[in-house]
């Protein structure tokens, strides 16, 4: 979504209704996008059958949207009379105002800023394999292995920043040969199908499973 182009700065005067951009978070830039790439395999042998498999996952965050504060990236500019109206008289008016923005003299003016752009880019990968074991006629094993893989969320050009608490600064990542955190998971499983005299399906299964985490520098 794009609307990054066009609008004006606001002005705003004490007492008329406001004239411009009065949304503080337009306009703004988004272009975020995902990609999804999975492929399977089956290969029978015998009384086996093999799966193998592979997943992946791309994240990608493009956004431009500086709303901090009531200004909006076209900036503001505020006329409430103050300047202009009589010192120790009545409270300024709505034409204290206007003579104000006529004469150019704003009570307060500012603009929002974003000087990083948002892109955050993230990957996500699986792998697993299966194999169902027909052992006999009336039994069928089930093994399983998958494996995934979750690096750590960067930016487009650096990794991630942090605050360094003793020296008392931000610091990026890939500026300081940091290697990213990697999350790891492993998941087994065993599934076991029987069936009784009758070839009534009886089904018994057990999961195991693990995860863990590292961060590494250099």
């Amino acid at each position: 979504m794009l609307k990054s182009k066009g609008y004006i700065t606001q002005f705003i005067y004490g007492g008329y209704s406001s004239f411009g951009q009065v949304a503080n978070y337009i306009p703004f830039y988004r272009n975020d996008q995902s990609w999804t790439n999975s492929h399977n395999m089956t290969w029978t042998r015998g009384a086996h059958e093999f799966r193998f498999g592979f997943d992946m996952i791309r994240y990608q965050l493009n956004q431009w949207q500086p709303e901090a504060g009531s200004f909006g990236p076209r900036g503001s500019f505020t006329f409430d009379g103050a300047i202009t109206a009589q010192s120790g008289g009545t409270a300024p008016n709505q034409f204290n105002g206007y003579a104000a923005f006529l004469l150019g003299l704003e009570q307060s003016a500012g603009k929002t800023l974003q000087n990083i752009k948002m892109t955050g880019r993230e990957w996500q990968f699986g792998w697993y394999a299966r194999d169902r074991w027909q052992a006999t006629r009336k039994l069928t094993l089930n093994f399983g292995l998958r494996y995934e893989l979750y690096p750590l969320v960067q930016r487009s050009h650096t990794g991630l920043g942090r605050f360094d608490q003793r020296a008392g600064v931000a610091v990026e990542q890939g500026l300081e040969r940091a290697r990213p955190a990697v999350a790891h998971g492993v998941a087994a499983v065993l599934k076991v199908t029987a069936f009784d005299a009758r070839r009534r399906l009886l089904s018994a299964s057990m999961i195991i499973s693990a995860n863990a985490g590292c961060w590494l520098t250099r």
